[in-house]
């Protein structure tokens, strides 16, 4: 059977389950809804077959939710392969890099120079240098404001990618779902985590894809929501514990308190009037 004949072969399947969706109100019409689905699965498609057919599987992926179980049920382990088989064999086009920054966060002091002639030669000379430390004492660690920004930005792909692999649909929106994973696995590798206030509320729009109908955004999704929890955590016991730390630490005058105060023995004491 040469490529060809295949094609047809399957163009002929999906015409009969796109037919056969349509004639499921009796038992007969579901038990041949079934029969095809399970034909469709038995033909192994290869990922240029499921890119090929993929505005028929799309009429298809209705049935994922038919109210018929056996329907459900077969359609559900239908899609679960045709996933399968992209995610183990389609390459990645495209893939996101954090973005590297081209400018500095914090400048470098410029000196005041000034420049005058001695004789036949010039010379530069510095009138007046400022401090390192002072110029940088404005950001304490430039890093983590750049890395907050990264951090953003990724976050807003990632969710930007998984909206458009949901309104694809779920096999038609695979590149924008890889995409979104991909920036999620760069989250993850990340050492920043979102501070409470937020504005953005990165944590609550993260939990929304945690319920997203492409299980790889979910999975991924629902593991760094794990580790943006975790390392929250652990930051809020460290302040705790700081903070426990300043409260109790004995101050000096505690530290001799009682201390240089002796009891006279009684014999020796005088009664005053």
């Amino acid at each position: 059977m040469n490529a060809q004949d295949v094609s047809d072969e399957l163009q002929a399947l999906f015409s009969a389950a796109i037919e056969a969706t349509y004639l499921t109100r009796n038992i007969d019409g579901i038990e041949r809804c079934v029969d095809v689905l399970n034909r469709l699965k038995s033909a192994s498609l290869s990922v240029s077959d499921i890119q090929r057919f993929s505005k028929s599987i799309f009429r298809l992926e209705t049935l994922r939710t038919h109210k018929s179980p056996k329907i459900s049920e077969v359609s559900q382990s239908l899609f679960d392969s045709w996933l399968s088989t992209l995610y183990g064999q389609g390459r990645r086009n495209q893939s996101l890099e954090p973005k590297k920054k081209t400018e500095t966060l914090l400048a470098k002091p410029e000196p005041d120079i000034k420049e005058y002639k001695d004789g036949s030669s010039s010379k530069v000379t510095t009138k007046t240098l400022l401090p390192p430390p002072r110029r940088a004492a404005a950001c304490k660690n430039p890093n983590s404001a750049g890395e907050t920004e990264e951090m953003v930005e990724l976050f807003e792909a990632a969710k930007k990618a998984a909206d458009v692999a949901n309104a694809k649909g779920i096999l038609s929106g695979k590149a924008d779902a890889l995409r979104c994973v991909e920036a999620i696995s760069l989250l993850v590798k990340m050492n920043v985590t979102p501070k409470p206030n937020e504005p953005r509320r990165m944590i609550e729009r993260l939990q929304v894809l945690t319920k997203h109908k492409d299980r790889a955004i979910c999975n991924a999704a629902s593991a760094l929501l794990q580790i943006w929890r975790q390392r929250t955590r652990e930051q809020e016991r460290k302040a705790a514990s700081t903070i426990d730390m300043i409260l109790h630490k004995p101050r000096g005058v505690q530290q001799i308190h009682g201390q240089g105060f002796k009891r006279e023995p009684t014999k020796t004491r005088k009664l005053v009037m």
